[in-house]
């Protein structure tokens, strides 16, 4: 399946037409379902990098509260 999606993409490159410059417009927005799409995936990157940063911090307060509930 990798392999047919990377041909898939090399087609894509190098075999199909360019777009029209007039479907490219330098001023054209996107639709709202794409910048909301963005800005959830911005936002999931950052959680992602939070959750990263501050594991560690995040596992001990987890291991004190199972400590102090007796489940350790």
């Amino acid at each position: 399946m990798s392999v047919a999606a990377a041909l898939g993409t090399m087609r894509a490159i190098y075999l199909q037409s360019p777009p029209d410059e007039s479907r490219r417009a330098a001023g054209a927005r996107l639709p709202a379902l794409t910048s909301l799409s963005t800005v959830g995936a911005v936002a999931l990157c950052v959680v992602i990098a939070g959750y990263g940063l501050f594991g560690n911090p995040i596992l001990s307060l987890a291991d004190q509260g199972a400590e102090a509930l007796g489940l350790r």
